[in-house]
């Protein structure tokens, strides 16, 4: 089978989305009141893609029966039938993967309808609240400025307090370090050294009993 059929579905896509390509190059974003059509199009382009689809695997089915019966009627019929069914698979291969790139293209699709819709409802929330707001006056501005300043002074203090509090307790930890090293040091000097004891009961040289003169 030729592959018209498969080009032909590659060209779907394009037609399927021309509505939405067409309303971005014209306005930027799609407007709320455009949705649906946009919806309607890509539904309408989806089930042109299955019927092509269809149309294109009845194809391919009906020239291999064309091709096996050719094969039948000639010589070397095993070798003949091989190629035209390798053919089939290989046609079927390629049907299949235009039908993949084409739901990927209508899932992107969808996908950019659905967050275009999501952008227009907000901005026209944000357009709404804005015409609804009355201006501020310049005793407002005033006030609000005000409040933004003692904001920041306020957890300046804050930020000021904390570090002044961990600067206290890192002076604490020192105090209590070198006053435990002092204890220590000071008990090592009370204390007196191993061994003095035995060397003081025993006799030396000098304490030795003088022997008479025979």
């Amino acid at each position: 089978m030729k592959l018209s059929a498969l080009f032909l579905l590659l060209g779907l896509t394009s037609v399927a989305l021309t509505p939405v390509r067409a309303q971005n190059s014209n306005s930027g974003a799609i407007p709320a009141q455009a949705v649906p059509a946009g919806s309607m199009a890509s539904d309408s382009g989806q089930s042109s893609d299955t019927e092509s689809t269809r149309r294109a695997r009845e194809r391919l089915k009906t020239d291999l029966s064309q091709q096996e019966s050719a094969c039948r009627r000639g010589f070397w019929v095993n070798s003949c039938l091989e190629k035209a069914r390798e053919k089939f698979r290989l046609d079927l291969a390629e049907l299949d993967r235009v039908e993949r790139e084409l739901e990927s293209q209508r899932r992107q699709h969808r996908t950019q309808v659905a967050q275009e819709r999501v952008r227009d409802k907000q901005q026209t929330l944000q357009d709404r609240t804005a015409a609804s707001s009355p201006p501020l006056t310049d005793e407002e501005i005033e006030r609000r400025i005000a409040r933004a300043q003692q904001d920041r002074a306020e957890q300046a203090q804050e930020r000021s307090l904390r570090q002044q509090q961990k600067q206290r307790a890192a002076e604490q930890r020192n105090q209590s370090r070198e006053a435990a090293a002092r204890e220590r040091r000071e008990r090592a000097e009370r204390s007196p050294p191993a061994g003095s004891d035995a060397r003081g009961s025993s006799p030396g040289p000098a304490d030795a009993v003088p022997q008479t003169a025979r």
